[in-house]
């Protein structure tokens, strides 16, 4: 997920495995992995089919 104030990942994630791009409503709010601003709701991210290795 793509944190879309700062163009950069939102979350960590295992690169070696394929994840679902579902967040529970609950998981919000959560801090942006790359920027460290705070992401209320999921207007804020978008996904990414990229897949880095």
């Amino acid at each position: 997920m793509i944190h879309k104030a700062c163009s950069s990942p939102a979350i960590e994630t295992d690169t070696l495995t394929a994840e679902t791009c579902a967040l529970p409503v609950e998981a919000f709010p959560f801090t942006c992995f790359t920027c460290l601003e705070e992401i209320m709701d999921e207007s804020e991210i978008r996904y990414s089919e990229e897949i880095r290795m």
